[in-house]
């Protein structure tokens, strides 16, 4: 089946099992009988089980499918099926099950900004407790399980991370940022932990942190471990990274912002006395930005640099991430790359949004200025799942210089 039919059905889907959601609890009624009805408590208690499971998906403010209820008020537990579409590792799925923390500020988590503002109020997301496991068509498959943990109205943020993951993937030498010829196929089988904890500083938008990460990989190419430019030592190797963490959050939500900016660097450091088997130096700095300009639009833009050198193994290589490029597929020893995207809200509960991005590779800084460009673009829509986390979740098409893929989004595209 050709790359657009499949996204086109995949979507229709989506929309498929969302209008059937909303059938079953609203039938031929209107949206106001609805709230109306879901507002009377005789007839709440006249509800039997399955009218109370659809009253907990149903937002009474406006009576469309919303999870926010479900979410905050009665399980905080979701199961979520996972839908993959990377075209790195093929077309595939999995399940997950979440388990959202409520705080104890009914607010928190809550879009928060002052009436008539642009500027966004500090608002505490919650914590997150999550498992899951995934599948795809090439044989790639993996489980792992992570905790977000926002503490101390939100003084303290926490993020663990214990993953498995057998990979295939298609490696591509990083050639000035340029990789003309076809990628070699191989696997990587890998253990990868990370622990991080940050600090807010005083009263401010600042976090102050540090971060370990460590990942034990074996790696098997198709055609024999004799790659040129690959050294013995890293095809079954460790590496292991201490760094320290500078942020600044003032997002009126970490779902899907529509206001504020989210920046953090991370210099770390590899080496053999924190339990790997290589010494390198590497920098991850990022940048996002949200402006709600009109009530009805939201402008997003995106700078993130990745930056290496020294001993890195070739698995662990920045490359170029964004919608519409097969991940891994442009390497280098820095990557350097842009975004913009719109949402246009035109709907209480429906959107769509157009992006566009560029970025470059390269195997030393001075190359950054002559490396090849790297363009995307892309449309999509969202759904305002849960309206009082402000989460919204869709889908995006992107087109990159290589091929067409889709992506099912939850929350962000760029969550990080």
């Amino acid at each position: 089946m050709p790359e657009t039919m499949r996204a086109l059905v995949s979507t229709a889907v989506l929309l498929a099992c969302l209008n059937l959601a909303y059938a079953a609890k609203s039938g031929d009624r209107s949206n106001g009988e609805i709230a109306q009805e879901l507002a009377d408590p005789n007839t709440a208690q006249a509800q039997d089980d399955s009218g109370s499971f659809w009253e907990g998906l149903i937002d009474p403010q406006d009576g469309y499918l919303d999870m926010s209820d479900w979410l905050m008020e009665k399980h905080g537990f979701l199961a979520v099926p996972i839908l993959i579409t990377e075209p790195a590792v093929g077309y595939g799925g999995g399940l997950a099950a979440a388990y959202l923390h409520r705080p104890n500020d009914p607010n928190s988590g809550v879009p928060n900004v002052d009436e008539g503002s642009t500027t966004a109020k500090r608002s505490v997301p919650p914590s997150i407790t999550g498992i899951g496991g995934v599948g795809t068509e090439n044989g790639t498959w993996g489980a792992g399980a992570g905790h977000l943990g926002v503490w101390d109205e939100d003084r303290w943020r926490y993020m663990g991370a214990l993953a498995y993951g057998n990979v295939n993937l298609n490696f591509y030498r990083p050639d000035n940022g340029r990789n003309d010829f076809g990628g070699l196929d191989y696997r990587l089988d890998a253990w990868f932990m990370n622990q991080q904890i940050e600090r807010r500083i005083g009263e401010s938008n600042f976090f102050l942190g540090a971060r370990y990460v460590f990942a034990d990989v074996d790696s098997e190419f198709d055609l024999g471990n004799d790659v040129p430019g690959i050294e013995p030592r890293e095809y079954d190797s460790r590496t292991a990274g201490a760094g320290l963490m500078l942020g600044y959050d003032s997002r009126d939500n970490i779902f899907t912002p529509t206001r504020g900016i989210r920046m953090q660097a991370i210099a770390s450091l590899y080496d053999e006395a924190f339990g790997g088997d290589f010494h390198y130096p590497r920098l991850d700095a990022f940048g996002y930005g949200y402006w709600n300009f009109h009530p009805d639009f939201v402008l997003g833009a995106r700078l993130d640099g990745r930056f290496t050198d020294d001993e890195v193994p070739f698995y662990h290589l920045p490359f170029i991430q964004m919608r519409g490029v097969e991940a891994m597929r442009y390497l280098g020893k820095h990557a350097v790359m842009g975004e913009l995207e719109l949402r246009w809200n035109f709907h209480e509960r429906w959107g769509l949004v157009a992006f566009g991005g560029a970025g470059r590779t390269a195997n030393s800084f001075s190359e950054l200025g002559e490396a090849e460009t790297i363009f995307t673009k892309g449309v999509g829509f969202r759904y305002l799942m849960a309206r009082r986390l402000g989460l919204h979740a869709g889908t995006d098409f992107a087109w990159g210089p290589d091929d067409f893929a889709f992506y099912f989004t939850v929350g962000s595209a760029w969550m990080r």
